[in-house]
This record gives C-alpha cells, structure tokens and sequence, in this order.
C-alpha cells in the first residue's frame, strides 16, 4: 500500500485525534495556529500581492490559514486534506468545503497535460516528505500545472545536506517513511529551469521533531517562496566558431 492511501484510510485522521486537542485550544484564542501564522507572515513578508487571488493549501488540515486568507483578502480558497476528521472540523468551523483526498488520489483520473494553471499561490508545508517515492514526481508535476506562470509556491521542507529517510515512529504496523531531499524538494522546481527563489528561510528547529536522530541536519528546515516564471530562465549560449 502506497503511503497515500495509508494516509487517506488511517494515518491522517489518528494525527487529527493526536492534535485535536491543542488545535481546539490554539484556535479558541486566535485565528491561526502559531504554525500557520508563521507561514502567513513569511509570505506577508515577501511582498507577493495577496488581495483576491486564488489559493491552493495541499495538505491544509482544518483550514485555518485557508479561511484566513478568504476573510482577510477577499482569496477564493481551494483545499485538499487526507483526513476526513479535519476535513468536517473545517466544514464546521469555516464553512470551507475541502477535498477529502491527497494531491494525486483527487487528480488520478485527469492526464497531466489536461490540468489548467488555476492557482496563483500554492502552499505545501511539511508535506512532500510524506509522500512516496513512487509518486513523487507526479504530485510536483501535478503542483506545477496547477501553478499559474507569475504565481508562487510556499513549501516548508526538510532541507538536509545529503538526502536520507526516517520510518514514522507513530506508525507501528506500517512502513510509513519521511523522505529528507538533499537541500529540500525546492530543488526539483529549481532544476526545470521555470522557478527561482523568491525568498528563503533556513533554521535549524529541533521543537518539530520530539525524536532523536542519527544526523543533525535531520532538523534543518526551509521556509522558501518559489517564483514560476513565465519562460524557461536559462541562459542562451552561443556556439563557439
């Protein structure tokens, strides 16, 4: 079973319950979990125009930061969450009608080239490293036809100096793995060409992670604001005469 579906039948939902508690109390005293401000305010920060765009949250969980968008900048919000569990909290707390699946389960019946540029920000935090290796490239493909070209891709991400993986020590029953990308999945959009960095934040934050690691670089994280260019940025050389 491939880590998506494990996620959709079982893993998202348990982390729910897991976290139901603290998101309950974070929310009844602000808008936004700390998490999700933290995003916000990087993406504040980078001066990307905000007001009445269209946004997509991968993995958005209950929603906060989608709703907040939709309230404060007139956004039109789109999400997709495995967890049916969060999925409801999102519908009853926001009226914020999230898809129930995970990036590749909801677009696995289109062909790739058939996906219009729809979104003009895209937000992916501590996702990509769940996601399976055998899948990997088509949930960035699916990102970046999603992506309109002018728009702007928030990843959160691991952001390692050598590329390993840890197995989920939440998961006992399942080989569930979280795959560190050396220098973070930023680097698949950057070596097509189309992308730069608009704006990146490195930190080292062992609070993420309540384990301890063989490597230290396990705890390496990077807020980057990815830019989609309009055409490819390599240079065009001249051939020699």
């Amino acid at each position: 079973m491939l880590q998506d579906s494990f996620y959709l039948q079982t893993e998202s939902n348990e982390f729910f319950l897991r976290c139901r508690n603290d998101v309950v109390s974070e929310l009844a005293t602000s808008p936004l979990r700390a998490s999700k401000r933290s995003i916000y305010d990087r993406i504040v920060e980078s001066s990307i125009k905000l007001d009445n765009i269209d946004v997509l949250e991968i993995g958005c969980f209950v929603a906060d930061l989608l709703a907040f968008f939709a309230d404060n900048h007139d956004c039109s919000v789109q999400g997709i969450e495995p967890s049916s569990l969060a999925v409801q909290f999102a519908l009853d707390k926001y009226n914020l009608s999230i898809l129930n699946n995970t990036l590749v389960g909801h677009y696995a019946a289109q062909p790739i080239t058939s996906l219009k540029p729809s979104f003009d920000l895209i937000i992916a935090e501590d996702v990509l490293s769940w996601l399976p290796r055998e899948n990997i490239l088509l949930s960035l493909s699916i990102i970046d036809q999603l992506l309109k070209p002018g728009g702007h891709l928030f990843i959160r991400d691991f952001c390692p100096s050598m590329s390993f993986a840890y197995r989920n020590h939440h998961v006992t029953n399942h080989e569930v793995f979280n795959y560190k990308t050396y220098l973070g999945h930023k680097q698949f959009f950057l070596l097509t060409g189309l992308y730069y960095i608009h704006q990146e934040h490195v930190r080292k934050e062992s609070s993420l992670q309540n384990i301890n690691t063989s490597r230290p670089d396990s705890c390496v994280w990077s807020d980057c604001i990815l830019a989609k260019h309009h055409e490819p940025l390599h240079p065009v050389l001249e051939f020699l005469s």
